[in-house]
């Protein structure tokens, strides 16, 4: 309830995802949780703890990015290193996260609402740090909490042409969408 205390405080999504990512990783002791939203078919990286600023050409934000559209593209949690009786899903870009942050400790989870997935949460500990179950139930609910303050936020400070873009595709998709 804290964290959803500290997204909601803020009146405006860059500064309420930046207090949630950041209160986030205090919480979960984590080097960095980061904080994407879907735009069209790849992922914008929103916000990074404890940074005001996303620098999008780093090679480091680069790699959170793919590791991001990696994790939203399968609808699934990835895990790097994962688990020995885990599923089996690709992680080559988790990976090259890992390796670039000295073989962290990687978590992606997208975040799901509405019958849609509209982002993803990805979070690093150090190699030393694996995430335990209760830790990714806590980040699941979270997630579950939370993400819905921070679209509804995201959603009302677009600008009036882009509103007006979304409207328009929701209602084309209305009529020659699937039964139509």
């Amino acid at each position: 309830m804290d964290l959803l205390a500290v997204a909601l405080g803020e009146a405006h999504f860059p500064t309420a995802a930046l207090a949630f990512v950041t209160e986030l990783a205090t919480v979960l002791d984590c080097d960095r949780v980061s904080l994407g939203l879907l735009r069209g078919r790849h992922v914008a990286l929103e916000a990074i703890s404890h940074n005001a600023e996303v620098n999008e050409k780093m090679n480091l934000t680069a790699a959170i990015v793919l590791a991001m559209d990696e994790a939203i593209l399968q609808r699934r949690e990835v895990l790097y290193p994962a688990p020995a009786d885990a599923e089996v899903l690709i992680d080559h870009h988790h990976e090259h996260l890992s390796r670039l942050q000295h073989q962290a400790v990687i978590a992606g989870f997208p975040l799901y609402q509405q019958g849609r997935y509209f982002g993803v949460l990805t979070c690093e500990r150090p190699a030393d740090s694996a995430f335990s179950s209760r830790d990714l139930e806590f980040i699941r609910a979270v997630a579950a909490l939370v993400s819905p303050a921070l679209e509804a936020k995201e959603r009302n400070d677009r600008p009036l042409w882009r509103t007006i873009k979304d409207a328009a595709k929701t209602q084309l998709d209305r009529l020659t969408g699937p039964g139509r």
